[in-house]
């Protein structure tokens, strides 16, 4: 993982993890518009980080689950960046 803490967009860390968790991120797919929560991300993303734990990929389930969803969401927001360029 790379250094989830640093917004790319700032180049500094990320301001306000409450701010960020109020947000969502609406995308275009196959012509319907998809609202993904941060939120939503975070309850997803702990299956994924309860996996790597029992993979032993980590030892803090917590913490690797916090930062693979900041980056997931960090990617999204990429992604429709790139989708309001195209428009």
């Amino acid at each position: 993982m790379g250094p989830s803490n640093i917004n790319p967009n700032s180049k500094g860390p990320l301001q306000n993890r409450s701010n960020i968790n109020a947000q969502s991120v609406t995308l275009t797919v196959n012509g319907q518009q998809v609202v993904v929560t941060y939120s939503r991300l975070q309850k997803i993303v702990r299956g994924l980080s309860k996996m790597a734990y029992l993979n032993g990929e980590t030892n803090d389930e917590e913490s690797y689950g916090e930062e693979i969803a900041e980056d997931i969401f960090e990617a999204l927001k990429q992604v429709k960046k790139r989708q309001k360029k195209k428009k």
